[in-house]
């Protein structure tokens, strides 16, 4: 025996504590991860477990004392005070010992898990907080208990106990058999619950391995979720996890072990720990993820004692049968996560269609070798595809029956990443594509540019509307529409200019911001961006490609759009437009001209239209103003000479299919009779 005494300390988040509830002594501890050796003499690590242990606590008999494993004795010493024995008979890592003392008031209901076999669950409450909500709360906890004992194991100290004792603390800690706790929400109650697998029955080795307990306890919040409301709750829960894991600095196995705060960082042990386990199980499949986890948690050099991220893998890889050294090396000893750039071309070929597809990862960190769902689109249905990337630059060949209409990268969001979805060789052979991206609620005037043809002339489009149909229908001018919401990179580059037409009153701006806008433009696409907001949709690359610098003011009034170059009119504006992004007359491009200047109300005219042409690129064309705000026929003119002289775009006849020619050539005639080797 050794015989100690003393006024205990308090480190980390409060070893040892004094404090109150409602004016009411309350006496707490919290040991993790340094703060046992503050109350009594321990070996100060989670590697040497002690095989059991007993805690003894006689105070005045207000107290009610809780502490690990089972109540051997409570004894009314006779002298206003009380002593409790509370005996724990399993392998116990220091810091899960613990006691916590007020006086509460006990609510104790029973898990089941077997017909006829019952363990008690024990609730120790503020009194002035016990109330029928935290009943419900704390009756919840069975549901909990029945849910985990299937996924993991039956609950591990099933012949002593498991319960709550309540603190004062703006958390909680998974002591052995009752975890203590300043909060009984559901989340919170399901993580300490399942640190009696993760934590406490099987214990990271050291502080480097923190995960191994707040990874599996933080994703049995996700699991908990999956079986009680649904796989669509489970996702979004996951989506809440990644998005924390995403501010993550350094690697999930902790460097600094000699920090709190390095050890408990919930982005990183917490949530990246979470989304680890979720990346695992979309690795190896629902199957062997689940028989992972109970081989884990069963297995005989583990369980009841320590493990570090070593030991985990080794299960994973015996049972699952993969080799996942990368898998973890990457994602436990790397940091941060793949940025991926991602697009794709189609050929025609026998029997179907080759959807080339390429993938980049453009982090600056480490590479990820990961499996990558894609699911292709089609005209006949989906089509899914499984690639193994590991490579700066990757492409892979994917046969379809049917032709592909769109990609999806990730479907299932199985990876935490980041993705720009790319354009590479577009087909740029379908003519004209017409965005709408105005809400039809704008009424009259919209409809007249359409009703006017103002935006497209007499040339054939294709028509695309960000919105869905007007309720009186559409302009009988426009063509049934390819396609209503959101436009992918593949639809657009099908097309060889892109006219884009903007209020800025709707989320546009974000369906234009996710497009690979510059992918297309120097690919060869052409693009006409109509909208009184530029400065919100051109980034810094494309007002370098169209050689402008914006005015010192950031929106400008105009009242006027004169004509800047020969062979273009002016175009009357029907009311004066507010917020519009103007530009300096002078351009710094000499591939670019300027087209429109806004001169009244001005000392000195101002850009407010201008065409970039450069060489082996695409043009683009800014007018900046409210579409509609534009006479339409003053518009239509000066587009129908953008397209068709310009860009070089067809001229519909009498509105049907047939086009005007604007060139003629002479081709090699086929076959030619006067070369023996042609058929």
């Amino acid at each position: 025996d050794i015989a100690y005494n003393g006024t205990p300390g308090s480190s980390g988040f409060g070893s040892f504590e004094f404090n109150d509830h409602n004016g009411d002594p309350a006496i707490w501890t919290l040991s993790e991860p340094y703060g046992a050796s503050d109350w009594w003499p321990c070996k100060d690590t989670p590697a040497d477990k002690a095989d059991s242990s007993e805690v003894w606590v006689t105070a005045d008999e207000f107290f009610v004392t809780v502490s690990n494993g089972n109540l051997i004795a409570e004894i009314n010493n006779g002298d206003g005070t009380k002593t409790y024995k509370w005996k724990n008979s399993y392998p116990i890592a220091h810091y899960l010992i613990s006691l916590a003392m007020t006086n509460y008031t006990l609510y104790e209901n029973y898990f089941e898990y077997e017909p006829g076999k019952q363990m008690p669950v024990v609730h120790y409450n503020y009194p002035g907080n016990w109330n029928s909500t935290r009943k419900n709360q704390e009756d919840h906890c069975i549901t909990m208990l029945d849910v985990f004992s299937d996924i993991y194991g039956l609950y591990p100290f099933i012949d002593q106990k498991y319960g709550h004792a309540e603190f004062s603390w703006g958390g909680a800690m998974e002591h052995q058999t009752v975890s203590t706790m300043g909060f009984f929400y559901e989340s919170i109650m399901a993580h300490e619950l399942a640190h009696q697998w993760f934590g406490d029955k099987i214990t990271c080795k050291d502080w480097h391995h923190i995960w191994l307990n707040e990874g599996f306890a933080t994703y049995s919040e996700a699991l908990l979720v999956e079986r009680l409301y649904g796989k669509d709750a489970y996702n979004n829960y996951i989506l809440g996890e990644m998005a924390s894991a995403k501010s993550a600095n350094g690697s999930i196995w902790v460097q600094n072990i000699n920090s709190v705060d390095e050890i408990f960082s919930s982005s990183r042990s917490y949530s990246k720990g979470s989304v680890v386990l979720h990346m695992l199980r979309g690795v190896v499949g629902d199957e062997n993820f689940f028989n992972i986890i109970k081989a884990y948690s069963d297995d005989p050099d583990l369980a009841y004692d320590v493990a570090e991220t070593s030991d985990f893998q080794r299960v994973c890889e015996t049972v699952s049968g993969m080799n996942l050294e990368n898998f973890f090396e990457d994602w436990i000893y790397g940091e941060k996560y793949p940025k991926y750039a991602y697009g794709f071309s189609v050929d025609s070929v026998a029997n179907g269609y080759n959807v080339n597809l390429s993938v980049d990862q453009i982090q600056n960190t480490n590479l990820f070798w990961m499996p990558i769902q894609i699911n292709v689109k089609t005209s006949a249905g989906n089509n899914t595809f499984t690639i193994w990337d590991s490579l700066k630059t990757q492409n892979f060949t994917l046969f379809v029956e049917n032709y592909p209409t769109q990609i999806q990268f990730d479907p299932n969001n199985l990876i935490l990443k980041e993705t720009t979805d790319k354009i590479i060789n577009p087909a740029l052979n379908q003519g004209i594509l017409l965005v709408n991206a105005i809400d039809w609620k704008i009424g009259d005037a919209l409809i007249s540019s359409y009703e006017n043809e103002a935006f497209w002339g007499d040339t054939k489009i294709s028509f695309w509307d960000l919105f869905s149909e007007p309720t009186s229908g559409y302009p009988s001018s426009l063509p049934e529409p390819i396609g209503n919401g959101s436009i992918s990179n593949f639809s657009i580059s099908n097309y060889s200019t892109v006219i884009w037409l903007s209020e800025f009153l709707s989320n546009d701006i974000n369906v234009w911001q996710n497009l690979a806008i510059m992918d297309y433009l120097n690919e060869g696409g052409n693009v006409i961006l109509i909208t009184k907001r530029g400065k919100d949709f051109i980034s810094e690359p494309m007002r370098d490609y169209l050689g402008i610098t914006w005015d010192e003011n950031d929106y400008s009034l105009i009242k006027d759009l004169k004509s800047a170059k020969d062979g273009f009119t002016n175009i009357e504006l029907l009311k004066d437009n507010s917020s519009v992004s103007l530009f300096s007359t002078e351009l710094n491009k000499i591939s670019s001209e300027l087209l429109y200047e806004s001169e009244e109300s001005f000392t000195s005219p101002k850009g407010s239209g201008v065409w970039s042409k450069p060489d082996g690129k695409g043009q683009f064309v800014y007018i900046a103003a409210r579409p509609y705000s534009l006479d339409p026929i003053d518009l239509r003119t000066n587009i129908q000479k953008l397209l068709v002289e310009g860009m070089g775009e067809l001229v519909n006849i009498d509105g049907d299919n047939k086009v005007i020619p604007t060139t003629i050539s002479l081709g090699q005639n086929y076959p030619n009779p006067f070369n023996p080797t042609t058929t």
